[in-house]
C-alpha cells in the first residue's frame, strides 16, 4: 500500500461505513509503524485522520 494512498483511503472510508470505531483506526496506523516505518506511518496517519474528519 506504499504509494497508493488512494487505496488506503478508500479502505478507511470503507471502515467508516461499517462502523468500525474511529480509534480502531488509529491503532491500525500505530502498528504501520512497525511493518513500513514511522515516516510511513506519519502518511497513513494522516490521510486516515483526513478521511475521519470528512465523516464529521
Amino acid at each position: 500500500m506504499l504509494n497508493r494512498p488512494h487505496e488506503f483511503i478508500g479502505y478507511v472510508r470503507g471502515a467508516l461505513t461499517s462502523e468500525v470505531i474511529r480509534e480502531h483506526i488509529r491503532h491500525v496506523c500505530m502498528q504501520i509503524a512497525v511493518y513500513y516505518g514511522f515516516p510511513a506511518r506519519l502518511d497513513f496517519l494522516g490521510n486516515a485522520l483526513g478521511v475521519i474528519g470528512e465523516d464529521n
